[in-house]
This record gives C-alpha cells, sequence and structure tokens, in this order.
C-alpha cells in the first residue's frame, strides 16, 4: 500500500508542476532598439551590443594615442575620424605607465577627464595610478604599468583633460572600446 501511495504522490507533484521549460530563442542586440526609440546603426567596426553603446568588434580597441598625455595644463585628443558626432562618451582602456626619477621616492600620476575644452569644469573621471621607487633606478625605466578601463565625455569630437604628476608618470596609449550615443 505504501508503494502505491507513493507512486501517486510522484504522479500528482509531476502532473501538478506541469512540463518542464523548453529552451527559448534569445533576440540578438545587433540591430536593437532602444525603449526612446533610438535605432542608429554603429560607424564601420563597430557593433551595438545594448542601446546607446557601440562596442570594437574585434575588441581589441582602435590606439588613439601612442605616445605620452603630454603636459600639465589643459590638453586634447581628437577623435573625431573614429567616431559618429552623436557620440556622448567613450569606453577607454588607458594603457598607464610611471617611470623612475632615479631617486627613492613615491611616484603617482592623476589623468583627470572633462566636459568642456577650458578643463574649468567639475572632473567628469579620474585616473590615478600610485607606486613606489623603492631603489633608486635609472631615470625614465618604467617602474609600474596599469591599465585602467575609463567612461569618458566627447566633445565635438575631441577628449579635454588634465594631468598632474609627481616623478615622471606617462601615459603610454588610450584605446578606444567603444562609444556611447
Amino acid at each position: 500500500m505504501k508503494k502505491l501511495f507513493s507512486a501517486f504522490l510522484i504522479a500528482l507533484a509531476f502532473f501538478a508542476c506541469g512540463p518542464l521549460p523548453q529552451e527559448q530563442e534569445a533576440e540578438s542586440a545587433v540591430g536593437i532598439t532602444a525603449p526612446d526609440g533610438f535605432s542608429v546603426a554603429c560607424t564601420s567596426f563597430y557593433t551595438r551590443i545594448v542601446p546607446h553603446y557601440c562596442a570594437d568588434k574585434a575588441f581589441d580597441g582602435t590606439q588613439l594615442v601612442v605616445t605620452s598625455l603630454s603636459g600639465l595644463g589643459c590638453q586634447s585628443v581628437s577623435v573625431s575620424t573614429y567616431i559618429p558626432t552623436t557620440a556622448t562618451y567613450l569606453y577607454v582602456l588607458l594603457d598607464m605607465s610611471i617611470l623612475s626619477s632615479n631617486a627613492i621616492a613615491n611616484r603617482e600620476s592623476r589623468i583627470t577627464f572633462h566636459s568642456q575644452a577650458s578643463c574649468v569644469d567639475s572632473a567628469v573621471d579620474n585616473v590615478y595610478i600610485a607606486t613606489r621607487e623603492y631603489v633608486a633606478t635609472a631615470a625614465n625605466t618604467i617602474i609600474h604599468r596599469q591599465y585602467v578601463p575609463a567612461q569618458i565625455p566627447v566633445v565635438n569630437g575631441t577628449l579635454w583633460y588634465s594631468h598632474s604628476t609627481t616623478g615622471n608618470p606617462i601615459t603610454q596609449g588610450i584605446f578606444l572600446i567603444g562609444y556611447y550615443d
């Protein structure tokens, strides 16, 4: 009797739960329309991942700056050949290095991105790295290297930034990973 009752309970539980869920096909994000109706195609070499964001198709980034970010005042980098005029923010990867000064000391680098050409507005994003030169090392030797992702504003096809430093910090590259429109 116990076996019959157990079989009855198993059958009842199976039918009460209904059929098992079936696999459902997920819709691709390519060609997606945002809730606000925005559905513009991405520029060449980029694909829409989510509404209002286009990513580098190869996911290797377009290198925007090859050498160091120079100077401590307000600086700019033109990106208008890579992105459309509708872009508002860029998603970038900064390849930052700090060089030695042949003296034991703390070394740091801060890059502040701005939304205005004058760089007097409040900072939109800061990227900061620091290390210590524990032993006097031949000047201009890389003693610290770090990759830092950042979401930064673009104003009329230009990135605006200011740079502060102790020691000889540099940024070796800015790679464009994607853009927001």
